[in-house]
């Protein structure tokens, strides 16, 4: 064997050795440094989610609040238009009125019969409905944007 090979083996061996040991202690660092890593990524998806859930709470109980409103407004249209109704009925039917009075020229609304008058209060009752709708619709839209 060279006289060289003899000398420079045991260092070689030795730089071998120290590089495998640094090569692993080196992947126990960044194995930790990984592991610390994936904590904290856990932890921020787990605070996120939390969020997450409080702000879909919040939300759905403004929802709620919001179609509860709408509902009140809806009913109290239907009462008033059950109320409406009630006093149209009082009124002459369309066979009953004189055939002059059926034209309504220049009419102010009281000529109108019974059935005449009850579907222009059903037509008014709905459209106030689909305002009352819309309204929800907006309001629950701006709470969900903010």
């Amino acid at each position: 064997m060279h006289p060289l090979v003899r000398v420079l083996a045991p260092y070689v061996a030795t730089a071998a050795v120290a590089g495998a040991i640094a090569w692993t202690v080196n992947g126990w660092r960044l194995q930790g440094r990984l592991e610390a890593l994936q904590r904290a990524h856990a932890e921020a998806l787990a605070t996120a989610q939390v969020q997450a859930r409080q702000k879909e709470q919040t939300l759905a109980a403004k929802a709620a609040q919001l179609t509860e409103q709408k509902n009140a407004e809806l009913r109290k249209i239907r009462g008033a238009l059950d109320a409406t109704i009630g006093q149209l009925r009082q009124r002459p039917s369309r066979a009953e009125l004189p055939p002059a009075a059926s034209t309504c020229q220049a009419a102010t609304g009281r000529e109108l019969s019974a059935e005449d008058a009850e579907f222009l209060a059903r037509e008014a009752a709905r459209a106030d409905e689909l305002r009352a709708a819309l309204s929800a619709c907006y309001d629950q839209y701006e709470n969900l944007t903010k």
